[in-house]
């Protein structure tokens, strides 16, 4: 089964996505499933996991909504507060949701470097692991070893980060508390989210301690299937 794992759906409002400059002028206009249905079937693509654009409670409503309706939007990367006092609630409110695999923090943008690493937002993660949701990470390299460091708080947990850094250019699957010993070939990044989804919609695999000693998959921008 061929995967397209990371798609944006989006009604193009200028202000909403502010951060579309002229240099992708071409994505200034509404990206709907309807668009994409008959270009994953020309590609050989049977579904799509539909991510984030947005860090709003709506969107994630929205891509939810779209993915009832669409058979082929496998599974939902969404947005939800995770310094929030509601958080749980907000998670309790989307569990019905069987497609919601996933949530995304748009890190790369908030102005301290170490944001990460603030309690709050290490708890908001902790809890997603009782919805079996995956965190997915979006950061710079100058990221990269407070994403690690943060990581390790979780030892023992299933808990799956997804890391896309340096503009996309490459992509992590931290397991935490495994080591990175061992000399395993580079997996391709929509392999993870598949993963991800099959757990949440299989229960296979039950635990990353499926796949032996490795914290970290890596795969670079050439192996992307989306």
């Amino acid at each position: 089964m061929h995967i397209d794992a990371h798609q944006h759906f989006w009604r193009y409002e200028r202000r909403e996505y502010g951060w579309i400059d002229d240099s992708m002028a071409a994505l200034r206009r509404d990206f709907l499933p309807a668009d994409l249905k008959p270009e994953l079937e020309r590609s050989g693509f049977q579904g799509c996991v539909a991510v984030q654009a947005r860090q709003t409670l709506e969107e994630t409503r929205w891509l939810l909504e779209l993915a009832e309706h669409a058979p082929f939007i496998l599974g939902v990367v969404g947005w939800v507060d995770l310094r929030s006092p509601r958080l749980r609630f907000e998670l309790e409110s989307f569990a019905r949701h069987s497609k919601l695999v996933g949530v995304r923090h748009i890190v790369q943008s908030e102005p301290d470097d170490r944001f990460l690493l603030q309690p709050d937002f290490l708890r908001g993660i902790a809890t997603l692991e009782e919805f079996d949701l995956a965190y997915d990470i979006l950061i710079y390299p100058r990221h990269l070893r407070v994403a690690r460091s943060s990581c390790r708080d979780f030892r023992g947990s299933a808990l799956f980060w997804i890391i896309w850094r340096n503009r996309r250019s490459r992509a992590e699957l931290l397991i935490p508390g495994r080591s990175e010993s061992g000399n395993w070939r580079l997996f391709r990044i929509f392999f993870a989210r598949c993963l991800a989804w099959s757990r949440k919609q299989t229960g296979r695999p039950g635990s990353p301690r499926t796949y032996g000693p490795v914290w970290t998959w890596r795969s670079n921008a050439s192996d992307r299937a989306g």
